[in-house]
């Protein structure tokens, strides 16, 4: 029986370690970037068009190295292009949304979740319309 409970024993132990690749998922919100707030409306979008494009200036004011790991957008009517290289202190990126619209008319209002460095931080972008 104990040869059987010290190897259950080690093993738990070892897939408790913190450096898990789960263990990413507790994030921490990046206060250090800066958004342009300017540019996170759509404005008015025709329902018949196909296809809106929206460039989103960023800044990365920390003072060290990020960069992007992935996107999430909860939905199949946003599309997106990000930096796929190093984004160094104090430097400026663009992250480019694309929203196709539905045939529902009216107000929408989307959130863009952007995560940095292998879930280290992550940061929202909220982006807003209307279609008519």
């Amino acid at each position: 029986m104990k040869n059987i409970i010290i190897p259950l024993i080690i093993f738990f132990l070892c897939s408790c370690n913190s450096s898990h690749p789960r263990a990413k998922y507790n994030m921490t919100y990046a206060s250090f970037i800066k958004i342009d707030s300017t540019k996170l409306s759509f404005g008015n979008i025709h329902y018949k068009e196909k296809e809106f494009l929206l460039n989103i200036p960023c800044t990365n004011n920390s003072k060290k190295n990020i960069y992007i790991s992935s996107i999430r957008t909860g939905c199949n009517c946003i599309s997106y292009y990000y930096p796929k290289n190093i984004i160094k202190s104090k430097d400026n990126f663009n992250i480019s949304i694309s929203y196709h619209p539905s045939t529902i008319k009216g107000f929408f209002s989307k959130r863009i979740l952007v995560i940095l460095n292998d879930g280290e931080y992550f940061f929202l972008i909220p982006i807003t319309g209307k279609i008519i």
